[in-house]
């Protein structure tokens, strides 16, 4: 524990891990970096994703987050399972999130915490590394 004697209380230090990969809480949810079993659940969305937008003729880089809201009424079925399976939750407790709007702001933070993760850690580069052309 860290302490200040003057002011400041004690604290607990953080781990490199807590450090490098925080849990960020959006709304009630805490959204927390996958792990290998989250992974294993998550690349047949993010194939299925990728192959819907290449069919809608859709161009899209990850490395943009901004674009975002361009893809997401061809890929919303994979997002919102993406989200369950980030936070351990139902679809269909993710389609009642209010206000509505925690679920774009859920989305941008999952993408943000673990595409780092993807681009270093699996073959997926191809995915996140380069735009999804049609």
């Amino acid at each position: 524990m860290s302490t200040d004697k003057k002011t400041k209380p004690a604290l607990p230090e953080k781990t490199e891990t807590e450090i490098l990969y925080p849990t960020i809480k959006v709304g009630q949810y805490d959204i927390e970096p996958w792990g290998m079993c989250e992974i294993a659940k998550i690349v047949p969305y993010i194939y299925a994703a990728k192959a819907k937008l290449k069919a809608a003729g859709v161009s899209f880089s990850l490395d943009k987050l901004e674009e975002l809201p361009l893809i997401l009424p061809h890929v919303i079925d994979e997002i919102l399972n993406i989200l369950a399976i980030t936070v351990g939750v139902s679809v269909d407790e993710i389609k009642a999130v209010k206000p509505k709007t925690l679920t774009i702001e859920m989305t941008l933070k999952v993408a943000w915490q673990n595409i780092g993760y993807l681009k270093n850690s699996l073959g997926l580069l191809d995915l996140v590394t380069n735009s999804i052309k049609a």
